[in-house]
């Protein structure tokens, strides 16, 4: 990697930061490239233990309500809300869905769905 005046110029650098946050590869790989960016900065000390359980991520997604919610993005989902009983909620669909009061006309709306399922099946 040549000399430059700031590290935002540098197209190697960059190149690997793209990478590093980039949302396309596994747990090793994104270890992997954090290690890879570490080697380019300066005086920076990568610790042995780097995995993918402490590498933090920023995700941006587009956030969706009930105007714009799209259940193709939806579907394809990797951003998840583990509630406390262990059930992974899609990102997308928790405010909806999930959060506060919302929660309960959820629950109210399935019992609708499975009385109607089975009056059909009768």
């Amino acid at each position: 990697m040549g000399r430059v005046n700031s590290f935002e110029r540098d197209e190697d650098l960059r190149s690997v930061v793209l990478r590093t946050f980039s949302t396309n590869h596994g747990p090793e790989g994104q270890a992997a490239c954090l290690s890879e960016l570490f080697c380019c900065l300066p005086r920076v000390v990568v610790p042995s233990s780097l995995s993918y359980k402490n590498v933090f991520r920023v995700l941006i997604v587009q956030f969706m309500d009930a105007q714009s919610l799209d259940i193709r993005s939806l579907k394809k989902s990797c951003i998840h809300f583990v509630l406390p009983d262990g059930r992974m909620i899609p990102f997308e669909s928790y405010n909806l869905f999930y959060r506060d009061e919302f929660s309960s006309r959820l629950a109210s709306l399935r019992r609708e769905v499975e009385a109607q399922t089975r009056l059909r099946a009768t």
